[in-house]
């Protein structure tokens, strides 16, 4: 069962960044290749997010903006480290965003 193991906790930086305080740990059903664990994404203390990397998928960024923080930091994650493939990242974003 897909879930969010931690909450998103981050310190905003400025307009447009924000840097996670506590890493964001979120469960999927979606095999991601390549990858150990296959079904855990791991999104360390640290890591720069601007919450905006959906807007590859248009449609649905334009309904998420604001109530898609947590799924948007998976997905901007997966897309900077290169992690599986885009179709893996834009449904694991999707199967997020259901939650």
């Amino acid at each position: 069962m897909a879930r969010f193991l931690t909450e998103l906790m981050v310190s905003i930086q400025d307009d447009e960044f924000a840097d996670l305080i506590s890493s964001l740990i979120y469960e999927t059903d979606i095999r991601i290749p390549n990858y150990y664990p296959a079904f855990v994404v791991h999104v360390p203390a640290g890591f720069k997010t601007d919450f905006e990397s959906v807007k590859r998928l248009p449609i649905v960024f334009m309904f998420a903006k604001g109530v898609a923080r947590r799924p948007s930091v998976v997905h901007d994650f997966l897309y900077k480290y290169g992690i599986g493939t885009k179709a893996v990242a834009d449904k694991i974003f999707l199967e997020a965003m259901e939650l």
